[in-house]
Parts: C-alpha cells; sequence; structure tokens
C-alpha cells in the first residue's frame, strides 16, 4: 500500500512538472508572436498585413490596397449578415465620392467562397474592391468575433479607428470627418 501511495505522489509531481512546461511553452510561443510582429490589430499600430483573392481570382495585399490614398475603410462582412448587405448597399451609393476624397473603401468577407461572394456583389457592383478571405485568416490579426467589423487605416497603414458596427450612420459620420 506504500508503494502505491509513493507512486500516486510521483505522478502527481511529474503530471505538475509536465504542466509548468506546457504553460512555459506557451509563454516562449505567444513571446515569439508579438515579437515577430504577429499582434493584433490595435488603434496607433500598423495594420497587420494580408494578401487575399479579389472576385476574379487575383491576389492582392494590404500595401496594394492602401497606396495613394488618405485612408482605406475596410468593411469586414459576411454575405449571411443581413447588416452587413445593408451597409455595402448604402456605401456603394457614396464609393465615388469618397475615392474623390482619397478614401478607399473596400469589403473583405469572412469565411465564405468566393461563389457566395460572387452573387451577391456581381447584382449589386458596388464600385469598390471586393476580398475573400475564405478560409477566416484575418479573424484573429483582424480581432473578428462578429461582423460587421470595420478598420479604418491612414497611407501608412497605422489603424485610426477599429469597431463593430451595425450602424451605417456611424460609418457615414466617420467617413464624412475624413473628408474635411
Amino acid at each position: 500500500m506504500n508503494a502505491f501511495r509513493t507512486g500516486l505522489v510521483l505522478n502527481y509531481r511529474v503530471s505538475i512538472a509536465t504542466l509548468k512546461l506546457i504553460g512555459v511553452f506557451i509563454l516562449l510561443l505567444t513571446a515569439n508572436d508579438c515579437a515577430a510582429g504577429n499582434h493584433s490589430i490595435e488603434v496607433g499600430a500598423k495594420a497587420p498585413n494580408f494578401t487575399l483573392p479579389n472576385l476574379e481570382g487575383k491576389d492582392v495585399n494590404l500595401e496594394q490596397l492602401i497606396s495613394n490614398k488618405k485612408y482605406s475603410l475596410i468593411l469586414i462582412w459576411g454575405v449571411w449578415c443581413p447588416y452587413c448587405r445593408a451597409i455595402i448597399v448604402d456605401l456603394k451609393q457614396s464609393a465615388a465620392d469618397y475615392k474623390k476624397s482619397g478614401v478607399q473603401l473596400v469589403a473583405v468577407s469572412i469565411g465564405e467562397s468566393s461563389f457566395k461572394v460572387s452573387i451577391f456583389i456581381n447584382q449589386l457592383q458596388p464600385g469598390f474592391p471586393v476580398l475573400v478571405d475564405e478560409w477566416a485568416s484575418l479573424k484573429e490579426p483582424y480581432l473578428v468575433k462578429d461582423v460587421p467589423r470595420i478598420v479604418l487605416l491612414d497611407q501608412k497603414g497605422i489603424v485610426r479607428h477599429t469597431s463593430i458596427t451595425t450602424s451605417i450612420e456611424e460609418i457615414r459620420i466617420l467617413l464624412e470627418s475624413l473628408k474635411k
């Protein structure tokens, strides 16, 4: 019985040591990600770069989207989301005006196939780039817990605003403030 009890204590100590090692390993991985610049999006920080296909299948990266623009508003959305669709319809009406003011609108569909996205977008023809993130690669770096998420970037790719909103009015106020 004593040998059994000693075995349990020994197994318990080994388990604690194993858990500590796992914890240290996780901390090292997290520190590595931060040191490599793989951090999540924050106001005032440089936005994480990405490359995603547009509806024609051509890869477009963040640097291409923001070059020669004063600001870029990225709308991360889903076809299944009625608020998202309403925002895209509304933005279509004023996209040309914002473009003249140096504001690039970009819609990034997250977690859906280009086929599903193209059914909606081809009917609408929004007049601004639509990218497809079929595998939701922006979910972590852009903190996408819900849609629609908007991210406003300046010409250097610095995040100036980010929020989850269903209010087209909030987006309009934000965009109008950039025209001044």
